[in-house]
């Protein structure tokens, strides 16, 4: 069994979800058409999981969007 690295960056879960409603589509039809289950794609979605680079690469393919559209890029407003 192959095993792949961790995406290389984190993903902001509310990024994934406005890019999903604009497109349209619900958590299910993503995580069926991804090939993952639901459950998965909740954790990522809502709670910050970091998806493998596979499933990230297929969530965004199928959202239309690039990787980077779905980054953590941090909250400078916020640090401390």
């Amino acid at each position: 069994m192959r095993r792949y690295p961790l995406i290389g960056l984190r993903v902001d879960g509310d990024a994934i979800k406005k890019i999903r409603r604009a497109a349209g589509l619900t958590q299910q039809e993503v995580a069926f058409r991804a090939g993952i289950s639901d459950r998965w794609y909740r954790l990522i979605e809502r709670h910050g999981q970091q998806p493998s680079r596979p499933d990230a690469e297929e969530i965004a393919k199928i959202l239309g969007c690039k990787l980077s559209d779905f980054a953590d890029h941090g909250d400078a407003a916020g640090a401390a």
